[in-house]
């Protein structure tokens, strides 16, 4: 299980992009930026989804995501289950569902099976 903010998905877009493509250029990369060079100089702690997609130059690496249930879009989501993969057992639930989850099991408590 894993919170999905925008801090922790900042800090996983650096670390993942490094890990991918590492420190100079890479191969979409018109600009001639060092990527990874800029993104490690970038203070995890302050910088923004916006500031780190703009240096990657697009926003899927560091993205609000889609609630799985209610299809809300939020960087306020929690990763249940495998960590994702192609045909893993994942899901992302926001604040609401989670809450609504929570009543569901507690509201059948008392029910006699």
């Amino acid at each position: 299980m894993k919170h999905l903010n925008q801090r922790t998905l900042v800090k996983d877009a650096i670390k993942d992009f490094v890990y991918h493509y590492g420190l100079g250029t890479y191969g979409a990369d018109k600009r001639g930026r060092n990527v990874g060079k800029e993104l490690l100089a970038l203070n995890p702690e302050t910088v923004t989804a916006s500031e780190v997609s703009e240096i990657i130059g697009n926003t899927h690496w560091c993205s609000e995501r889609c609630c799985d249930e209610c299809g809300n879009v939020t960087y306020d989501i929690v990763e249940i289950g495998e960590p994702p993969d192609y045909e893993s057992s994942t899901a992302n639930i926001c604040l609401d569902c989670l809450k609504k989850a929570v009543e569901l099991i507690e509201g059948n408590k008392n029910e006699i099976l």
